[in-house]
């Protein structure tokens, strides 16, 4: 962070509101990291406010990821969809497809949490399709397992349920988490 405030206060002294933009995105994305909410929601809002004029959309995309995930953490998800949707919506412009990925994961698990299963699913969809193009293994497996959770809890579709949780399976014994495995496993047994 200290390196960040170093960096932001070079970049300011020289007058470059493009590059603040990011330092202040990258600072707020360090503070969110360190528990730091109150500065970190500062400092990504102060980076918004400029890319009104700048409108990189990578930034807008990572700001609005990080102002959803301090909401989605205090379990604020009415008011987290909102900058979830702004994200995903400026990183697919993008190429940045992990944050994109983990967003989508997130907010799907957000609406699935509200009940909205069909706009759950399509999110859930989406991020394991980015996932499986930039080999993230883990966090594959766990949008196949609440994709299975989705089927099963909510949605009473079970043979979908069931080849989400066998997906889930085969990609965490992949990665070394047998608990994991066996949770999903249980769930298939549960849905026979």
């Amino acid at each position: 962070i200290k390196a960040g405030k170093n960096w932001l206060q070079e970049i300011t002294s020289k007058g470059d509101l493009a590059w603040k933009s990011k330092a202040l995105c990258l600072i707020g994305k360090s503070q969110y990291y360190a528990n730091s909410f109150v500065d970190a929601k500062a400092a990504i809002e102060k980076s918004l406010e400029l890319q009104e004029e700048f409108n990189d959309q990578e930034v807008i995309g990572f700001g609005n990821h990080f102002l959803a995930m301090m909401l989605y953490d205090v379990e604020k998800y009415e008011e987290a969809a909102p900058y979830f949707k702004k994200g995903i919506q400026a990183l697919t412009l993008t190429n940045e497809r992990w944050t994109q990925a983990t967003s989508r994961f997130l907010y799907g698990y957000l609406l699935y949490s509200l009940k909205k299963n069909d706009e759950s699913r399509a999110q859930y969809t989406e991020a394991i399709a980015l996932f499986e193009k930039h080999v993230d293994s883990k966090s594959l497996a766990d949008s196949y397992k609440y994709l299975g959770q989705l089927e099963y809890f909510n949605a009473d579709k079970f043979a979908d349920a069931v080849t989400a949780y066998k997906s889930a399976v085969l990609k965490y014994e992949a990665v070394g988490r047998p608990e994991d495995a066996a949770y999903c496993n249980s769930m298939i047994g549960e849905i026979y």
